[in-house]
């Protein structure tokens, strides 16, 4: 409207134009990801990289050394092979407290950053220190994705 009143020195179309770029640029920043997901992968990468393995057993664990004060859950391989398994309780309550674990297991299966059972089930069954436990496992993918939490963009 100002810019039909001349008050505005604006070609027509011009903030409808800017708004669309606006946009654009805007969601290339952040991606396709619903805001709820986005949101547990930040706070899931900040709870593995803030704790290292300082807060994780191995998952064989030798008997001579202490278990893990306040454990987060277990850790095995290096590198790009590198996985943490959480157990349920610990996924639901500390991993993804404030969002729904169903909604954010799925998204980060979809990704590859999450191990599904061969039933397709989010939780597996995992060997730990001689005995079957349920776990979610989590990949070092998640550390590597390329959203903008992964790469500080």
């Amino acid at each position: 409207m100002a810019i039909q009143l001349g008050i505005l020195p604006w070609p027509a179309g011009a903030v409808a134009s800017a708004t669309q770029q606006l946009f654009a640029c805007w969601l290339g920043d952040r991606g396709d990801d619903p805001g709820e997901i986005r949101g547990a992968c930040e706070q899931i990468r900040k709870l593995l990289e803030r704790f290292g393995d300082s807060r994780f057993d191995p998952q064989t664990r030798n008997e001579d050394t202490r278990p893990v004060l306040d454990r987060l859950g277990w850790v095995r391989g290096t590198g790009k092979d590198r996985q943490w398994l959480i157990a349920p309780a610990t996924w639901r309550d500390i991993f993804c407290q404030g969002f729904d674990p169903k909604t954010v297991a799925r998204a980060f299966t979809d990704r590859g950053s999450l191990l599904a059972d061969a039933e397709g089930k989010f939780s597996r069954t995992e060997r730990i220190d001689g005995k079957s436990t349920r776990v979610y496992v989590i990949t070092a993918a998640l550390l590597t994705d390329d959203t903008p939490e992964a790469t500080n963009e």
